[in-house]
C-alpha cells in the first residue's frame, strides 16, 4: 500500500477507565407482529470491564428508569462510580 508524504498525525493513548464508569442508553425496539405496543432495551456497559446489563422495559417512564438504575446498582460486580448517557436527540427520545 503507497504511503503518503508529509506529517502523521499522532495516534492518542486510549485513556484507562477504573471500573464503575457506566455508560446506559436506552433504545426502543420494533413493535413485533404478536405484540400490541413496542419495549424498550435498557442497556448499560462499564467502559473499563465491558461488562454489560440489559433490560427489555415496557416503557421508559421515569419509575421504568429509576427501576432499571435500583436493578443495575444491586447486579453490578463493582461499585458504580459514574453514570453517562447519551444526551436526547430525536433518535432516542421518539
Amino acid at each position: 500500500m503507497p504511503q503518503e508524504d508529509g506529517a502523521k498525525t499522532p495516534v492518542k493513548p486510549v485513556k484507562a477507565y477504573d471500573p464503575g464508569f457506566v455508560h446506559v442508553d436506552v433504545k426502543y425496539l420494533p413493535q413485533m407482529p404478536d405484540e400490541d405496543h413496542r419495549q424498550y432495551l435498557f442497556a448499560a456497559i462499564d467502559r473499563a470491564t465491558r461488562w454489560v446489563y440489559v433490560e427489555r422495559l415496557q416503557d421508559k417512564s421515569a419509575a421504568s428508569a429509576g427501576g432499571f438504575l435500583t436493578r443495575l446498582i444491586d447486579k453490578a460486580p463493582f461499585t458504580i462510580t459514574k453514570i453517562a448517557s447519551a444526551p436526547p436527540t430525536a433518535s432516542n427520545i421518539a
